[in-house]
């Protein structure tokens, strides 16, 4: 049993007394709180408050936040950003590194920050598949590349992957920097994906430096579900981080 205040249209004030220590106050007979033996109160119907809200205690599901429209609060489900990071890899004296099993997104953008030893190029190739298939031809891409007062460019066509810097920068010797920034387009496409980019480079030692711009497209038969970098003829060591583009 629960003790009862209630507020009859009849008879007034009736209070209803037991040794249960909960309490329910009631109007026209109609339960409008309780307050238990433990102090917990429950609402029957929403309680107004002042510039929106109820009062009912709730907290919304996982993931969810409190969000006020401007006249009453609510929990929603944020939206997620522009840009979301799939993963960093952390890059130790590898030749290549590959991301896979990727879907949901129309764009990426990857950024390398490392360094080189030796080697001739950075390439990319892109995959489709769950295995993946790796694609090795129909890559068209110009790049442009200013090299130790060099300024020159050299365009491909239906190579086997795309070349993100110039020949050279690890000089055999030397360690090379390497800063680079792609992002890839029409990745759900089932024909072709553009890319472009920039990449600065520097040798350790010796005044050789490389700013590269970057551009092209790959003919392809399914949406892209891989990334793969690598380092021909050397390796690299830093980070290279991945992200999807919503927007």
């Amino acid at each position: 049993m629960t003790a009862t205040i209630n507020a009859s249209t009849s008879s007034g004030v009736i209070v209803t007394s037991d040794t249960s220590g909960s309490l329910a106050l009631q109007t026209a007979s109609t339960t409008a709180m309780t307050i238990n033996s433990s102090q917990v109160v429950n609402l029957t119907n929403a309680l107004p408050i002042a510039s929106g809200g109820t009062g009912l205690t709730s907290v919304g599901t996982n993931g969810q936040v409190l969000t006020s429209n401007g006249t009453s609060l609510s929990y929603t489900t944020p939206s997620s950003g522009a840009m979301t990071l799939i993963s960093t890899q952390t890059l130790t004296s590898q030749t290549q590194v590959a991301w896979t099993g990727l879907s949901g997104y129309d764009k990426y953008q990857l950024i390398i920050n490392c360094y080189s030893k030796a080697g001739t190029n950075f390439v990319i190739n892109l995959g489709y598949g769950a295995t993946p298939t790796y694609i090795t031809s129909s890559y068209i891409y110009r790049l442009i590349y200013n090299y130790s007062s060099t300024v020159s460019a050299y365009n491909v066509g239906g190579g086997a992957y795309f070349n993100l810097d110039y020949s050279g920068t690890g000089d055999g010797t030397n360690f090379g920097y390497e800063n680079q920034s792609i992002i890839f387009s029409g990745t759900n496409s089932s024909t072709n994906v553009s890319a472009q980019g920039i990449s600065y480079q520097s040798v350790v030692s010796g005044a050789n430096t490389a700013v590269n711009t970057f551009g092209g497209v790959v003919l392809t038969s399914a949406p892209t579900t891989a990334f793969k970098i690598s380092n021909l003829g050397g390796y690299f060591t830093g980070t290279a981080s991945l992200y999807g583009i919503s927007s």
